[in-house]
């Protein structure tokens, strides 16, 4: 975890997500079941979506 944030550190040196929201969000994806990666419907991208909200297959970028 610790190797892909100084990855990400050197890809992005303004980063908008800290490393204590990038672990939330590992913790999230890999343990509680409440988020989960969809793919969208129109860009093929992959996004982070909420497992008990209704999901239309789309991206934030293409939906909004």
């Amino acid at each position: 975890m610790c190797d892909a944030y100084e990855l990400y550190r050197h890809l992005h040196p303004d980063p908008g997500l800290s490393i204590e929201w990038a672990w939330t969000l590992y913790r999230a994806l890999t343990r509680s079941g409440d988020l989960s990666f969809a793919s969208c419907s129109l860009c093929d991208g992959y996004y982070v979506r909420d497992s008990y909200a209704l999901d239309y297959r789309r991206c934030p970028f293409c939906d909004g």
